[in-house]
């Protein structure tokens, strides 16, 4: 049994061995579907030109929309040069359009590589990162890897530059939170003073600060046996739908907290970012049964989604790609409610835009009837 230290948090704690088996779970089953995905050949990448589509030009409008009032309501100076402060967050106008600048980036590379759809997501996504929040921009650099390789396989050692440029990306993320104030001021001196006094140790830790916080939360749960209450179960399925806003807790009388908060009233905690554990969670909702079910039926759609993304004409399947990408590569440290809003906030976009463009493609229909006919 070995022991994990994570620092000004915990030191030399023992990490169980159900955490061994779980990670070793996880490496096992998605090296058997990634043969799988090898294996199934494709020969044509399906992408349908997005040029005429007027769901393209919905999309864009309420993106710029969303994001337009968002920034009002936080304040024009505030949120694009203030300092990021505890009173203040990024709404829910925000939170839409940054989705929506997502799924916009995805559709307009599509397109031709659609200059305005693109220059848009990277001035919210960028704007974003000034706020202070990494997350999304990791998002969008991972989506134009994977459209720009065009979901090909290579062999790294061949293209060995781009690992360095990927390698530089990585550090670069890494020590940002030491930086973004300086860069949000656009202090130049205050800016080269903190990058030529930045601590390499402070630095190597947090490069390796994610896998390291994720297996002590997860190895919190395991090691004092933290079990949830059934009725989070429908808690967390509730969630999903559209405007729900405390309804099952209202119901219930009953308080269902974030599994971070969970962690934050009851254990130690670490920074917000890395402070919960979706794997936790579903062991304390659902026991190791659970987990290996889960893990097994979300790896799974995963192949599935990825094999259908390459071969379907679907809008659906592409505007949701960003937060297919989300889901995989931050799932390990969120909690459930945040998968589940991300998918609730792309579907409810996807609903808006197809409701609106079946609406406005009837009425311009009715017109060239009227048109045809009173010729």
């Amino acid at each position: 049994m070995k022991e994990l230290t994570l620092v000004g948090v915990v030191e030399n704690m023992p990490i169980h061995e159900n955490a061994y088996l779980i990670f070793i779970f996880i490496y096992i089953v998605n090296f058997i579907f990634m043969i799988k995905t090898d294996q199934k050949k494709v020969d044509k990448i399906y992408f349908r030109d997005y040029s005429q589509s007027i769901e393209l030009k919905l999309l864009l409008i309420l993106t710029v929309l969303f994001f337009t009032i968002g920034v009002y309501l936080i304040g024009f100076s505030e949120y694009f040069f203030g300092t990021k402060k505890d009173d203040i967050n990024l709404n829910v106008f925000i939170g839409v359009s940054i989705w929506s600048s997502l799924s916009l980036f995805v559709i307009s590379y599509h397109n031709k590589k659609n200059r305005i759809g693109i220059i848009v997501s990277l001035f919210i996504i960028i704007s974003v990162l000034l706020f202070g929040s990494r997350s999304y921009t990791v998002i969008l650099f991972l989506t134009f890897v994977l459209l720009f390789f065009n979901f090909q396989r290579m062999k790294l050692y061949r293209k060995f530059h781009y690992v360095i440029f990927g390698f530089v990306i990585v550090s670069f993320f890494a020590i940002f939170k030491l930086l973004y104030g300086t860069l949000k001021y656009s202090d130049i001196s205050a800016l080269l003073y903190k990058v030529s006094t930045i601590n390499l140790d402070i630095y190597y830790m947090l490069l390796f600060v994610d896998p390291l916080a994720v297996t002590y939360n997860l190895n919190l749960v395991i090691l004092n046996e933290a079990s949830l209450p059934i009725s989070y179960v429908f808690h967390r399925l509730i969630s999903i739908l559209p405007f729900y806003s405390g309804f099952y807790s209202e119901i219930t009388n009953y308080e269902y907290l974030k599994f971070s908060d969970i962690l934050h009233e009851n254990y130690h905690t670490v920074n917000y970012g890395l402070a919960s554990s979706f794997l936790g969670e579903i062991i304390a909702i659902f026991g190791y049964g659970g987990i290996f079910f889960i893990l097994l039926l979300w790896i799974y759609s995963i192949y599935i989604y990825n094999y259908n993304y390459k071969i379907r004409d679907s809008f659906f399947i592409k505007i949701i790609f960003p937060v297919i990408i989300y889901s995989i590569f931050y799932i390990h440290r969120l909690d459930i409610t945040f998968i589940f809003g991300a998918f609730k906030m792309v579907v409810m976009l996807y609903l808006i835009v197809k409701v609106i463009s079946i609406i406005l493609k009837k009425i311009s229909s009715r017109r060239k009837n009227e048109y045809s006919i009173s010729m």
